[in-house]
């Protein structure tokens, strides 16, 4: 790790005051737990991703100039 230099960056889209997305249950998810609602919710995936400033799709581990702290429960 240390001759790679590897460092986890932690001023990403993810973790920015910025980010946007919805979280979302996937159909298969409805039909193969129809009756099982902590199941559903497990199969959940995060939709939408987007920057809250200007409003177009990001992904986790971008980032841009305008970066700012976001809530650390999100993240």
């Amino acid at each position: 790790m240390v001759s790679q230099n590897y460092r986890v960056k932690r001023e990403v889209c993810g973790t920015c005051l910025h980010f946007r997305f919805r979280r979302e249950t996937p159909a298969w998810a409805i039909t193969v737990y129809p009756n099982d609602l902590a199941r559903q919710q497990s199969a959940a995936v995060d939709v939408g991703l987007r920057c809250g400033l200007g409003g177009f799709p990001v992904k986790r581990t971008g980032t841009c100039d305008e970066w700012k702290p976001g809530d650390p429960a999100k993240a």
